[in-house]
């Protein structure tokens, strides 16, 4: 699926997250809940966010807010000389000072009654229903459609990435796109907790992300479901978040059919633009620039800096290859990245 289509089209992706590395990460599920045919988002391991900074106090008990609005709740606690902070019904800190009148408090953590000598107080906010209860939400989070040409063809929708992964749309040319709570990553719907995981373990691999972290997710969630038919074509433009996407996506789905080629984008040799030591940063080997180098430049020299194989290439339909050595200096310059393939 092509990238640009799922951020102009978005639509729907799984409830059920299948399980990605990590003790406490979520993972898109196929299991549906025993009484009903819907699938279901499976509950990812990892606690509810606590409020930060946590700031201590004098021990007291948290009072019961129940029910009550979020403004009736925050009097409440301050007058308890607590300091609440909103939680919507996503489990997400609420960056909106005032939150939706129709949300009520369902829960408070630590819970009403509870001795704490914390100052700070998260107020987990629902949706009231037509009995009055706090009710969360209505549908699963993730949903996911693929069709042979998008906006255009009646699409499969699915609930699960073994779902997709056993379909004519993971084998055919079928593209996908996800919908985060009926919505279109273009919405910049906010990010799960564990989803956030996901997004901060592509830029500690060095990677690339987005302003709205949903897009940064939505972008490996998109490699969990299926590659592009030209993934590994050598377009490495972007090839440190290529290769952090790549590892992001073996954490949330390790199982996909396709894993082995996430598994090979994430151990690809590259280097960039510069010079070289060869055998001390930069592995001795053969190396190619993606196909259509233009106006690139290359050298090879001793160490005492003596070309030993230079070229120009104004333009390279298959791409530039170079086999370098231990001991000698490389060089190039607006060839892009240079991939080891031996």
């Amino acid at each position: 699926m092509k990238r640009h289509i799922r951020a102009v089209l978005a639509a729907t992706l799984v409830a059920g997250l299948s399980a990605c590395g990590g003790g406490t990460r979520q993972a898109l599920s196929t299991e549906s809940a025993a009484a009903t045919s819907t699938p279901t988002l499976t509950a990812i391991a990892t606690p509810s966010p606590s409020p930060t900074p946590t700031r201590t106090h004098a021990s007291r008990p948290v009072p019961d807010v129940t029910g009550k609005t979020f403004a009736e709740a925050y009097k409440i606690l301050m007058d308890a000389e607590f300091y609440g902070y909103a939680y919507d019904t996503d489990g997400l800190k609420s960056i909106n000072t005032t939150p939706d009148k129709s949300l009520v408090v369902v829960s408070t953590s630590p819970t009403a009654g509870t001795l704490t000598s914390t100052l700070d107080i998260q107020i987990n906010l629902g949706r009231t229903g037509e009995n009055g209860k706090a009710a969360g939400p209505s549908r699963s989070r993730y949903e996911i459609e693929c069709a042979p040409n998008l906006g255009f063809d009646e699409p499969a929708k699915f609930h699960s990435l073994k779902e997709v992964w056993a379909s004519k749309s993971y084998t055919g040319s079928d593209s996908c796109i996800v919908l985060y709570d009926g919505e279109s990553t273009l919405d910049k719907p906010p990010t799960l907790p564990e989803e956030q995981k996901i997004v901060d373990l592509v830029a500690a691999n060095g990677g690339g992300v987005f302003d709205a972290p949903i897009e940064t997710f939505d972008h490996v969630l998109g490699l969990c479901i299926k590659l592009d038919a030209d993934y590994t074509d050598g377009s490495w433009d972007r090839v440190d978040t290529k290769k952090a996407e790549a590892k992001a996506a073996l954490a949330m789905c390790p199982d996909a059919p396709h894993a082995a080629v996430l598994r090979d984008v994430q151990a690809l040799i590259t280097v960039g633009p510069g010079a070289y030591d060869v055998g001390k940063f930069m592995e001795p080997g053969t190396y190619r620039t993606k196909p259509g180098a233009k106006d690139c430049y290359w050298a090879r020299t001793t160490g005492g800096g003596d070309i030993i194989a230079n070229n120009f290439i104004g333009y390279a339909p298959d791409g530039v290859t170079v086999t370098v050595y231990a001991g000698e200096g490389f060089e190039s310059q607006r060839c892009g990245y240079w991939t080891k393939i031996g």
